[in-house]
């Protein structure tokens, strides 16, 4: 099908559709020698015009369709997964932006808009790709932080990118929008208009922006990417009977210098098991480091009440406090078949400590039976929500904001492979399939990463200290190649005479700094070490 219609007092252009299983295409580009004359008339009459296309109703990209605020109700919208190209166009001789066309269009569809070039340039190696102008770039991020995805409540969003790129040579601009978040669709009315209902999603949300120029190429090295964080999904207002922690047995991982009676130099970690049912709390402890309680072995420890969001157990219980306050921070679905997690924060006067909260027993064991030593890098990893610093280096305080990455950890003797060397080795990789991953953001919440266990001649504990740098936590980084991403590990030392047991249990602890334990978790797991000889 093709439409033909006119802008005003600019030029002919053709309208042309192609139906693709992704969604549509729509190109708009000059037509036919007759129209290519007026396109030429246009341009040299453009001052006659310049007051009309300023008066006229076509809105240029980057204008603002919505109050200052940005926040309307609307009605549900369909989830979407979307790339949107829009091109600006910059006039070279005088310099101001040549109106263009503005289309509502699905948010499975790609939209070109691009005006007619007399003289088109060639392909330059000394021309340079559009730059990204960082202060932009901040000021678009700390817009989208005041954002907020509360499930079941409808959103409307306007997003306008407008001066983002930067093209030293003033070629001509096109940019792309990469875009998805569960329940939620992306139009383009100049600016970007987000709409719908946030639900949850196993996968990430995105939104990237990209640009590449004329003198680039048409293929993905020619382009320039933004990555932007959008809002985790928050949770829906809760009522008692919604209460996600009621009625159901949730695990979480603790630790201790005493495990069953018995003291150690090192921390221990053991699975705990706690059920809130009918005003009533149970809880049961582990016997050993690789299964958390079955069900039966529940006990009545108190009871509980409600206080808005938090959930709140008052025991006679010694080993707890009369009053701990359970508030879920973040609640999510695992990608990894680990069933529904929530990030609580359980504290009472004296102490205050974050914990992944799992339904599914079995995925919670997972991470007390991490198999590793048979070969180099052995390890299984596991979500983890990192909190994001804001630009002026100070963490979010009132509002928890968190990247989902995955975290890591395994132990090798390097002996085996190589005399040289002369001590074990352990790293714990932290990843992000979106973000590159910096050490000052990380190291910037933990205070300790230590490693603890019965070795073959005595207690294994490593801790990594960076001595050079006067640091608790030394991280470095490297580049993931095959998502050209760069993520961070931090390294835990060992003395010589350090020698893991085959089948031996090793405690693994990543401690946040106290005054961010309200909102860090304490990462906890256990490996298990083989010898790769046996």
């Amino acid at each position: 099908m093709a439409v033909r219609f006119s802008l005003p007092s600019i030029y002919w252009v053709s309208f042309a559709i192609v139906s693709l299983t992704s969604g549509c295409f729509f190109y708009m580009g000059p037509t036919s020698i007759t129209e290519k004359k007026q396109e030429t008339n246009a341009i040299k009459n453009e001052e006659n015009h310049k007051d009309e296309a300023r008066n006229s109703n076509w809105p240029t990209i980057g204008q603002v369709h919505s109050s200052s605020d940005g926040i309307m109700t609307k009605k549900r919208e369909q989830q979407t997964s979307t790339r949107l190209p829009i091109t600006t166009s910059i006039n070279k001789d005088n310099k101001n932006k040549v109106p263009l066309a503005s289309f509502l269009s699905d948010a499975n569809s790609s939209t070109t808009i691009s005006t007619p070039l007399e003289n088109k340039p060639s392909f330059s190696q000394e021309n340079q790709k559009p730059d990204i102008n960082e202060n932009i770039q901040q000021r678009l991020q700390e817009h989208l932080n005041h954002w907020e995805f509360i499930e079941s409540t409808p959103v409307n969003y306007v997003f306008n990118f407008h001066g983002l790129f930067i093209d030293a040579e003033r070629d001509f601009i096109t940019t792309r929008v990469t875009f998805f978040s569960e329940g939620l669709s992306l139009k383009n009315r100049g600016a970007l208009l987000i709409t719908g209902i946030p639900k949850p999603s196993e996968k990430p949300s995105t939104l990237i922006i990209s640009a590449r120029d004329e003198q680039h190429g048409d293929n993905e090295e020619a382009w320039v990417h933004v990555n932007f964080d959008l809002p985790i999904l928050g949770d829906a207002p809760i009522t008692e009977k919604k209460h996600p922690l009621l009625d159901q047995i949730w695990y979480r991982l603790e630790s201790s210098y005493f495990f069953l009676d018995e003291g150690f130099e090192y921390e221990t970690v053991y699975c705990e098991a706690f059920k809130f049912s009918d005003n009533q709390a149970y809880y049961a402890k582990s016997t050993t480091k690789q299964t958390c309680p079955d069900a039966e072995k529940l006990q009545q420890i108190g009871t509980y009440h409600l206080e808005e969001k938090t959930l709140v157990v008052t025991s006679n219980r010694s080993v707890f406090d009369n009053n701990l306050i359970w508030d879920i921070k973040h609640s999510y679905l695992s990608t990894k078949g680990k069933g529904e997690s929530h990030l609580t924060t359980v504290s009472s006067g004296k102490h205050v400590e974050t914990y992944t909260l799992l339904k599914d027993k079995i995925a919670m064991e997972s991470r007390l039976n991490i198999t590793t030593g048979q070969e180099q890098y052995q390890m299984e990893k596991f979500e983890y929500l990192l909190p994001i610093r804001n630009n002026q280096g100070t963490p979010i305080q009132n509002k928890y904001t968190y990247l989902p990455v995955t975290a890591g950890i395994y132990i090798f003797d390097n002996r085996v492979i190589d005399s040289l060397y002369y001590q074990a080795d352990s790293d714990l990789n932290i990843n992000s399939q979106t973000h590159d991953m910096k050490c000052e953001d990380i190291t910037y919440f933990y205070q300790s990463s230590t490693m603890g266990g019965q070795g073959g001649f005595s207690e294994i504990i490593s801790t990594s200290i960076d001595i050079q740098n006067n640091h608790p936590i030394e991280c470095e980084m490297r580049t993931d190649t095959s998502i050209n991403k760069t993520f961070a590990y931090l390294d835990l030392d060992y003395d010589d005479y350090h020698e893991f047991v085959e089948g031996e249990v090793y405690s693994y602890i990543l401690k946040p700094k106290p005054e961010y334990a309200h909102m860090v978790e304490e990462l906890k797991l256990n490996l298990i070490y083989h010898d790769p000889n046996k």
